[in-house]
């Protein structure tokens, strides 16, 4: 069956020529030719027009070539002068149009030959999880792949020798591609991420690809960052690329201030705030971590304070504030103690009542509540007893018996 189909074309320039027409027709099962002509413009002979593209005919088929519509003297080189001429073995055709006021030529290369031509591409190398779409171009041919599967086109997923042969009547052909799977490379970004001083951090891309790109089109596996931002790198290895990025801040080495009350009642515990850079992270010596610690009892409080730009350490003593109210008194037997409370207690209150500062006291247990000039509150028991009863030396006496 014979088909037909136009296309437009347009003439050359700086020709009287204006659009005109090109047929393509179709002969038997495999070849499609285009036959192309030029049709003229107001009787003109057509300038530049086209017997067509060189085509390959199988053994047994013939074309048809076709002389631009119009009224004009036409001669073939093989004698003939009809519009149409059928041509089915090799050689080159030409067809001379002419009319009374100019002369034309084309021609067209035509070859017989049983060997489909079949390009599946070039042999290529390519990244692991992109796979590759083969296609022979003969959609109505009898085709079979390498592993013997049919159709039009083959997915490769696997590095190998893939190969194709196609089948058309009496014309045949194929073709055979090496295709290639490599990894995709990787890169990872490392280096601090907190610029501490002028001279910037160093960022290193981890990477076996040799082909690397920094977000300033720098290249090398290293990059100083001198300012806060993105920065990222993009890497190339056999047409594969992988890419990293990371943020970089900006800050300043901590510093630390330690305040709080540093003298201890017995009964309150005292506060201790850490100040300093606000980035930073506080630790105190028990692990606890914040600005502020609660200290129930003396020694030596160290805090610590680090950000990315180090770190830096201070220390508070706490101590008690001291009572000058003695625990224990002893007195010769049957005699009483005398106790004179030192100035440094500002209000005393003794269990019967007494405010005095100064009281006689009997053998025996003597309650009290008091409150120093420090504003700690105390309350305790002084205990009166007489020598005899074998206390330890570390018990005030008020005189020798």
């Amino acid at each position: 069956m014979n088909a037909y189909r136009t296309i437009d074309l347009h003439s050359s320039a700086g020709h009287p020529c204006g659009w005109s027409k090109a047929w393509i027709r179709t002969v038997g099962v495999l070849c499609l030719f285009q036959l192309g002509v030029i049709a003229s413009v107001s009787g003109q002979v057509p300038c530049a027009f086209t017997l067509g593209n060189d085509t390959t005919l199988c053994p047994g088929y013939d074309l048809v070539l076709n002389a631009p519509p119009g009224t004009f003297d036409l001669l073939w080189s093989t004698g003939d002068t009809t519009s149409t001429i059928t041509v089915s073995t090799a050689g080159t055709y030409d067809l001379t149009v002419s009319s009374a006021t100019c002369t034309h030529s084309a021609s067209i290369t035509v070859l017989v030959d049983s060997i489909l031509p079949v390009d599946l591409g070039p042999d290529l190398i390519v990244c692991d999880g992109q796979p590759v779409v083969l296609a022979h171009g003969y959609p109505t041919a009898a085709v079979y792949w390498q592993d013997l599967s049919a159709g039009p086109t083959f997915t490769v997923t696997t590095s190998g020798t893939y190969w194709v042969k196609v089948d058309i009547d009496a014309c045949h052909g194929g073709d055979i591609v090496q295709i290639q799977f490599v990894d995709a490379p990787t890169v990872v970004l490392v280096g601090e991420h907190v610029i501490c001083n002028a001279a910037g951090v160093v960022l290193t891309a981890n990477t076996g690809a040799t082909n690397i790109v920094w977000q300033d089109g720098s290249a090398g596996t290293q990059h100083t960052a001198h300012a806060p931002g993105p920065y990222s790198v993009v890497v190339e290895q056999d047409g594969c690329f992988a890419n990293a990025a990371m943020e970089v801040s900006a800050s300043e080495p901590p510093v630390l201030a330690l305040s709080g009350d540093t003298l201890l009642c017995v009964m309150t515990p005292v506060t201790l705030v850490a100040t300093g850079t606000g980035d930073a992270l506080i630790t105190w010596q028990d692990g606890t971590e914040g600005a502020v610690l609660i200290a129930d009892h003396p020694g030596i409080y160290t805090v610590s304070m680090t950000n990315a730009c180090g770190t830096v350490t201070g220390s508070a003593q706490v101590n008690v504030v001291p009572f000058p109210v003695p625990e224990t008194i002893a007195v010769c037997p049957g005699e009483h103690a005398t106790l004179i409370v030192d100035d440094l207690v500002s209000q005393i209150q003794w269990g019967d009542g007494s405010t005095a500062a100064t009281v006689q006291l009997p053998e025996g247990n003597h309650a009290y509540e008091a409150m120093d000039g420090e504003g700690c509150a105390r309350s305790g028991t002084v205990t009166v007893f007489g020598e005899h009863s074998g206390r330890d030396q570390w018990v005030q006496r008020v005189r020798q018996c």
